[in-house]
């Protein structure tokens, strides 16, 4: 009976410890399935988590297609609106308002796309086709993205070109969607362009080289606004903020004397075969600050002359000489027109101990007399003056201080043209009516163009193809742009920040800021 019992214990406990290990046995296998399911998973989320990158990085360059697409619009097929229902300038249809900023169209904002608000109907359907199908369809690989896009209107500003016509400034906010399919639905991916016109002044600097500017002599600069009065007292600005600087699309160096430059120094690496760089007493003479900087547009002269003939002919010989912008001083060229005179129009101007009138109609918006020269040259006690027509096409015969124009006697503004030879020189002065805006020299020669006066100087001057040589005493007041310029005087500069909004050019629409938001 014993030995019976023994053999079912022994029985039993041999199947209890194969029970034991059918249980170890199943949780192992638990657990490998449970690991098998996480590796699975992990691999799975894995690559979803793959896709779904992919598909926002291409929902992205979707988006970039599009902006670099509204980019190329802007500055292919785009056309401004530059009327201005505010001013009263004769148009066509409806105009923007600028009395307010960003400017308005019919009470609402400026758009483009979408629900366009915009003055043509043809500009706002072209920027339409630009997003649409197929034009807004972009294939990578074997997927294929979209984009949408709209704009607004943030700014709008209206200047003056060379030739007088307008240039517009304008800056657009530009919202560009872009939509490609993914796994677990649409990546979508939107880029906010900030896409700007920059309107670039002329004169924008108190003295700017293309090549070269060397202060040798005492100059300095400083600056005031001529459409708020007179150069002095609360109207002159001295300091590191001041933008009466001083710049060169290659070298710039300042080895005279002491002298003060209230603003900064700009200089480039080189242009063209001029060579670069700067050479400048920081402490001493600069205030703001000594930059590397792009070098500035030199535009061309408009009207564009070079015809030599007449050059013989002195219409200067009278005491005062009194030129009128359209008369027959130029054998019955009108000078009133903004193109250069035919064969044979050209003149020289040689004046000693005399005076000059340019003699020109009152103010009228912004369209300026235009005077044609082969030759200028100004010497001994000579001043030259802008003087106003007693009535229209009648100029006085020996003009007084009354008639020349001044802030209350207004003309029209006065553009003086030199092909040959320019030379400022004498006791007297060039009195653009206390306002440099008023009287401007473009000279296209190489010889230098010359100042050694000692009497004030109230002009600007643009010789993109010479070296202007200053070596008079007196001050300049309004701006000196030239190929070369080559200081040797001890008058200052007075730059005149009126001339900021006076005559430039226009860059391509570029991209001036760019953010992105993923959804």
């Amino acid at each position: 009976m014993q030995a019976i019992w023994n053999r079912l214990r022994r029985k039993a406990g041999q199947g209890s410890e194969r029970g034991m290990a059918l249980v170890f046995t199943l949780l192992g296998l638990l657990l490998l399935s449970m690991l098998a399911a996480s590796l699975m998973f992990v691999t799975s989320a894995g690559s979803f988590a793959s896709m779904s990158f992919k598909s926002q990085m291409q929902a992205s360059f979707a988006a970039n297609t599009g902006v670099q697409a509204a980019l190329d619009w802007f500055r292919t097929y785009y056309v401004p609106n530059w009327l201005d229902s505010s001013t009263g300038i004769a148009s066509t249809g409806s105009n923007y308002l600028l009395t307010v900023q960003p400017p308005t169209y019919g009470g609402n904002a400026v758009t483009l796309g979408g629900s366009a608000n915009f003055p043509s109907s043809d500009v706002a359907s072209s920027f339409v086709a630009f997003s649409t199908s197929p034009n807004n369809q972009i294939t990578m690989g074997n997927t294929t993205g979209s984009y949408t896009m709209t704009a607004s209107l943030m700014a709008h500003d209206r200047y003056k070109k060379m030739d007088n016509t307008d240039v517009i400034s304008e800056r657009w906010m530009v919202n560009v969607t872009g939509t490609v399919a993914g796994p677990l639905g649409n990546s979508t991916v939107r880029e906010t362009a900030v896409i700007e016109r920059v309107y670039l002044p002329l004169f924008n600097d108190a003295i700017r080289g293309k090549c070269n500017v060397s202060l040798g002599g005492n100059i300095g600069t400083d600056s005031y606004f001529s459409e708020s009065g007179a150069y002095g007292g609360g109207n002159k600005f001295t300091g590191a903020d001041a933008q009466a600087s001083i710049g060169s699309n290659a070298l710039i160096q300042a080895s005279g004397a002491s002298a003060t430059i209230n603003g900064n120094a700009y200089w480039g690496s080189s242009s063209g075969s001029c060579t670069g760089g700067e050479s400048i007493a920081h402490d001493t003479i600069v205030l703001g600050q000594i930059i590397e900087a792009p070098g500035v547009p030199f535009p061309p002269i408009l009207p564009d002359f070079s015809d030599t003939t007449g050059a013989s002919t002195d219409d200067c010989t009278g005491n005062p000489t009194v030129l009128r912008y359209n008369t027959t001083n130029l054998s019955g060229y009108n000078q009133n027109s903004s193109s250069a005179p035919p064969t044979g129009h050209y003149r020289k101007c040689s004046v000693n101990s005399k005076d000059v009138d340019l003699c020109v109609p009152a103010r009228s918006g912004t369209t300026a007399a235009y005077f044609f020269f082969n030759t200028m040259d100004t010497g001994g006690n000579a001043t030259l003056f802008l003087v106003k027509e007693t009535s229209p096409g009648v100029c006085p015969a020996s003009p007084v201080a009354a008639d020349r124009c001044s802030a209350t006697n207004q003309c029209m503004p006065s553009r003086v043209y030199v092909n040959q030879a320019l030379t400022l020189n004498g006791n007297g002065g060039i009195m653009g009516a206390v306002d440099p805006r008023y009287m401007s020299f473009f000279y296209s020669g190489t010889d230098p163009a010359v100042y050694t006066g000692n009497s004030d100087f109230y002009a600007t001057v643009y010789a993109p193809f010479a070296t202007v040589q200053i070596k008079g005493t007196a001050g300049l007041y309004g701006s000196i742009t030239a190929l070369n310029v080559d200081d040797q005087g001890t008058g200052d500069v007075h730059y005149d920040l009126s001339l900021q909004n006076t005559w430039g050019t226009a860059s391509p629409f570029r991209i001036i800021n760019q953010t992105r938001d993923v959804f």
